[in-house]
């Protein structure tokens, strides 16, 4: 066996980017390999590709001599294969535990079993556990990041309660499930992956609510909306058990995870680039969700409507995507 890894022709393309185009990359066992290239360069589409996180139009992986194609990260964390996605920020509101076992955390049922993701933190972290437990703020830092939310929501401007009155007035004309209602509606989908359209609607309240419990964080209510909307359908791309309950769990987090990683990156970045390079990248993940949900590659004005954009923002997004990859490959050919 030559290569441990080896990705051979690998194409990748969503609606009018062409992410991966023949890329080949083959490493050995104890390699360590670098891929450079801009913002947009599908450095990202080509490692989820690899751990199932994307379908490839065409190519051929291999691992450890056996072709493979991981339909999920499971797959590929089962097999050995895993994938550390650039975070700038731990998730603040979970424990350290809770952050070191996402994605495979030690489950009861359905219920995630926290005692033992302590106990299992707790060897690999020693005696720093002990201090290491929860998330605290200095009382000095508290008091002060308090007090500016508190004065950011109550200073709220003309353009922010347009957003929430026209958010509320959405509401108020749509004909929204119970919540027993919702599981039935989830548990269908669930079942058959039919009808997302009607799921993503009845999420529309939690999602308002956990929006509003961000504002005054340097975010726009209407991002907020933005941003958790992404988180759901990223939820939804990736949830592969059928249990109702689970999913509504599983959905929730996903929302505020989404929320609070645009929070983080608006106070860690004003990079207009780095804003740009998320959007393509969310725009990539809403692309890969529909995909699955209609059989087909979507529309501009499908992506438009899922991600909460103007038909000319998605236009823009894919543009700068595709002039990305045009100065890398201008790039490697000058080299």
């Amino acid at each position: 066996m030559e290569y441990a890894i080896e990705m051979l022709n690998i194409t990748k393309e969503f609606p009018g980017i062409k992410a991966n185009d023949q890329i080949t990359l083959q490493v050995r066992q104890g390699e360590i390999h670098a891929l450079l290239g801009e913002n947009g360069a599908g450095k990202s589409t080509l490692m989820k590709v690899l751990t199932g996180i994307y379908k490839k139009d065409s190519g051929t992986i291999t691992y450890e001599g056996k072709e493979v194609e991981f339909k999920n990260t499971r797959e590929a964390q089962d097999a050995g294969i895993v994938i550390v996605h650039q975070e700038l920020n731990m998730l603040g509101h979970l424990t350290v535990a809770q952050n070191i076992f996402i994605g495979r955390e030690f489950k009861k049922g359905i219920k995630i079993d926290d005692k033992k993701m302590n106990e299992e933190a707790k060897k690999l972290l020693i005696a720093s556990f002990i201090e290491a437990g929860i998330r605290v703020l200095g009382v000095d830092e508290a008091q002060i990041v308090a007090e500016e939310e508190a004065e950011a929501k109550a200073n709220v401007s003309e353009e922010e309660q347009g957003a929430i009155r026209f958010y509320e007035e959405e509401l108020s004309q749509m004909d929204l499930p119970g919540e027993e209602e919702q599981k039935e509606l989830i548990t269908s989908w669930l079942a058959d992956k039919e009808d997302g359209e009607a799921v993503i609607e009845s999420f529309l309240p939690q999602i308002l609510e956990i929006a509003r419990n961000h504002m005054g964080k340097g975010v726009l209510f209407g991002d907020l909306v933005q941003e958790g909307n992404i988180g759901l359908l990223e939820a939804m791309a990736i949830y592969q058990d059928g249990d109702a309950e689970g999913f509504l769990a599983h959905a929730k987090s996903a929302v505020e995870d989404s929320i609070l990683d645009a929070i983080a990156m608006q106070r860690g970045s004003d990079s207009v680039g780095e804003a740009m390079a998320i959007k393509a990248n969310r725009l990539d993940d809403a692309s890969t969700f529909l995909s699955k949900e209609l059989g087909r590659e979507p529309k501009i004005e499908e992506l438009a409507k899922y991600l909460s954009m103007t038909e000319e923002e998605v236009k823009d997004i894919m543009k700068i995507s595709l002039d990305a990859l045009s100065v890398m490959e201008a790039d490697i050919k000058q080299s």
